[in-house]
């Protein structure tokens, strides 16, 4: 199996799984208590919402989204597949899937924008520094090809600083957490120092 079929297997497995952890209730004893589960499709039932079981479904989600994000940063800014010193600049397809996921993350941002308190403000940043690597790899096509690896190591660094604001927005899915919720407060105040 080539690298291109393991990796749609791995987005295929992700996007299962994620669909999957959106629809899991959260104590299977709510199936048998819930009437919801009695009534056919085309009734209504007023009673259908459970939001806890909503609450554990989109944060797995949104988890396992933001894990596939970061699997696809390291591969197209640390341990990129495809090398740095290229006869051409199409896109590897990690990284046309890195473009369409940070297309899908603005288009969510703009949809539903959620809560900057925190370190919520990241996701922006990340979008925003994305967005800077991509046109500097759409650039690159205007220049000579002796500055091709230049440009692409200018992407591959920024892409590099969007990967670390990722994994300090991982503090942002723990802050639920007694242990960790505090350490996002302090890692929060430390990165913008409220005035």
């Amino acid at each position: 199996m080539g690298s291109m079929e393991v990796g749609f297997t791995v987005l295929l497995f992700g996007l299962a799984a994620s669909r999957l952890a959106s629809s899991v209730p959260t104590n299977w004893t709510q199936i048998s208590q819930n009437p919801c589960h009695q009534v056919s499709l085309s009734e209504h039932c007023s009673d259908c919402y459970d939001p806890n079981v909503w609450f554990v479904g989109r944060f797995m989600a949104n988890l396992t989204s933001h894990v596939y994000l970061m699997i696809l940063l390291i591969l197209s800014a640390t341990l990129p597949i495809c090398p740095v010193l290229r006869t051409t600049l199409l896109p590897c397809w990690y990284e046309w899937l890195l473009l369409a996921w940070m297309s899908g993350n603005l288009l969510s941002e703009l949809a539903t924008p959620r809560d900057r308190g925190g370190l919520g403000w990241l996701r922006l940043i990340v979008l925003v520094i994305s967005a800077i690597a991509i046109l500097i790899h759409a650039c690159a096509f205007l220049l000579p090809k002796s500055y091709w690896p230049v440009s692409l190591f200018a992407r591959n660094q920024l892409l590099a600083v969007s990967l670390l604001f990722c994994c300090i927005l991982l503090l942002e899915f723990l802050s639920f957490h007694y242990l960790f919720g505090p350490w996002a407060i302090i890692i929060g105040k430390q990165i913008w120092p409220s005035e």
